[in-house]
């Protein structure tokens, strides 16, 4: 599967997905996921949101609500609801998706879509130790 990524007028076209990309699981913003999408926005690029979640009321106003108290301006959020993204995001022409699911970015291989990995070891490792009172098993992030 090729892309039919397309940069028009200088304008890119870049996915993000949403829980521990951009929102971590306790409701706080992923600084590298957030980081990310600033620099998209100062460049002037279009960003969209493709999420693995199952589409429903709640899960748009969760998303909705975050992105506005967080003032991240997106076209579209798209919910593909528990399939790999790799498919909506050839069709939607993606330039660049952002994920923290490793099987997500090694999806896109081939499809001429970049990948960036916005898996954030030092916070995950904080939020965990916060949930279980110890640090996770070593390769938790593999």
């Amino acid at each position: 599967m090729t892309s039919g990524s397309q940069v028009h007028n200088g304008v890119m076209k870049i996915s993000m997905d949403f829980d521990d990309t951009l929102s971590m699981s306790d409701n706080s913003p992923n600084p590298l996921g957030i980081f990310h999408f600033h620099n998209h926005v100062m460049e002037g690029h279009e960003i969209i949101i493709v999420t693995s979640r199952h589409e429903s009321e709640a899960s748009k106003d969760a998303i909705h609500g975050f992105l506005r108290k967080h003032n991240l301006p997106v076209s579209d959020v798209i919910h593909t609801n528990g399939e790999l993204k790799v498919e909506t995001l050839v069709k939607q022409e993606v330039s660049i998706h952002h994920d923290d699911d490793k099987r997500e970015l090694e999806a896109l291989q081939g499809t001429g879509i970049q990948g960036v990995n916005c898996f954030n070891k030092e916070l995950f490792t904080k939020l965990w130790i916060e949930e279980f009172g110890q640090e996770p098993d070593e390769g938790f992030d593999d």
